[in-house]
């Protein structure tokens, strides 16, 4: 009777009690597998990406085409993957490059693509020297650029001297003519100032004497927004002989 009841009492025993047990036990251990394998997809996601904004840095591909450059796709890396080995080596290089691309327009005179690549390098690596630098090297194109594209012919302008300049002698004596054009800066008192002679005619015959003449003029002051302003201005001063 005591086998039967034993029997009966196997029987009775709901089939899925130890299921469940290991169920239980095995719920308990995937969590960190599954932390490891989420961590090795992150890192493999970085890298593919990483090495992808690598080739289109050699490749020149720096910010052109739109969704599918080097910047762009360094800058996901750095807001994703901040800590991951390589991404903050790869970011310095790339504003190494653009620092690179930036010294070439500067050369060449392109100076808005000179400041897109500033930009683009103190985004990636902020506070740098040689970018303070440079930048600075851009303001002064610019400035030395606007003053050139400013510049206004004298001749119309109101003086409150002028002086004739001397004839060279020996050029009298020839019977030589001729011009000098002279570029300068008109100070806010109206004193002319960094005078350059840009071309004259015949050379180095009226040069000297157009200078020691221009020096002794004296120009209204040029006024902006209530304010006496420097300008930069050119001058054509003649050599004619009396008939």
């Amino acid at each position: 009777a005591t086998e039967l009841e034993g029997a009966a009492l196997d029987e009775q025993t709901p089939p899925h009690t130890m299921v469940d047990s290991d169920q239980s036990e095995l719920a308990a251990l995937p969590a960190a597998d599954t932390d490891e394998l989420s961590a090795d997809s992150t890192y493999a996601d970085a890298m593919e990406q990483l090495a992808l904004a690598v080739r289109l840095r050699e490749r020149d591909m720096l910010i052109e085409p739109a969704g599918n450059n080097a910047f762009e796709y360094m800058q996901s890396l750095i807001a994703q993957y901040p800590d991951v080995d390589g991404v903050r080596a790869q970011q310095q290089r790339l504003a190494f490059r653009f620092l690179e691309r930036s010294r070439t327009a500067l050369t060449a005179g392109e100076l808005n693509e000179a400041a897109t690549s500033l930009d683009r390098a103190e985004q990636l690596v902020p506070g740098m020297s040689t970018t303070q630098g440079l930048r600075a090297q851009l303001d002064s194109e610019r400035a030395a650029r606007e003053l050139a594209e400013s510049i206004v012919q004298a001749g119309a302008l109101k003086r409150t001297r002028e002086v004739l300049g001397q004839y060279p002698r020996e050029a009298q004596l020839r019977g030589t003519e001729g011009w000098v054009d002279i570029e300068f800066t008109i100070a806010p008192d109206g004193a002319p100032q960094d005078l350059v002679v840009r071309k004259a005619e015949p050379e180095n015959v009226f040069e000297r004497s157009a200078l020691d003449a221009l020096r002794r003029w004296r120009f209204e002051p040029i006024v902006r927004n209530g304010q006496p302003v420097a300008q930069r201005a050119i001058l054509r001063m003649k050599y004619e002989l009396a008939d």
